[in-house]
């Protein structure tokens, strides 16, 4: 698409620290698991957006190797081997550090038929002070609302 191609190069090649915080804060924010106090697990299928906050887990907040734990959701009828090792390769999180991968359809996809051939993945980090550290960045994101939307009444 001709609209897709002029566009990309709107977004720089290069980005910064402050930029890729705001960038993984924001990601969190949307897609992150944040009811538990003690854990910071970020899931989702698309490689490109697990290879984004692993470089975030890695370059910001620096997450030691050792602390992160890689977790598999996927269809039962799926290549478990195939999708495991394509997710450490993507991650960079050693199979030793996988959790169990886990079978099941969720009630989204009961009648779609390999729309995830890979499967989801969860990035897990046991950490309460990150998990506090990244709420506090959404925070400072959130603070931005005082903009208010175009049109918005109030």
């Amino acid at each position: 698409n001709s609209i897709t191609e002029a566009t990309v190069k709107e977004i720089p090649r290069r980005y910064s620290p402050y930029l890729l915080k705001i960038l993984g804060s924001a990601l969190y924010w949307a897609e992150g698991y944040k009811a538990v106090v003690n854990m910071v697990s970020f899931s989702n299928s698309d490689p490109g957006m697990i290879a984004l906050m692993m470089k975030f887990f890695r370059e910001i907040c620096k997450v030691a190797e050792t602390k992160f734990r890689g977790a598999l959701h996927i269809h039962p009828h799926l290549d478990k081997e195939k999708a495991e090792k394509f997710w450490s390769k993507t991650s960079g999180i050693t199979l030793k550090q996988f959790h169990k991968t886990q079978f099941g359809v969720s009630k989204a996809s009961k009648h779609k038929r390999d729309t995830l051939p890979l499967g989801t993945f969860s990035i897990v980090i046991c950490d309460a002070r990150l998990q506090s550290k990244i709420k506090g960045w959404i925070k400072g994101i959130e603070n931005w609302r005082n903009i208010g939307a175009v049109g918005a009444i109030g």
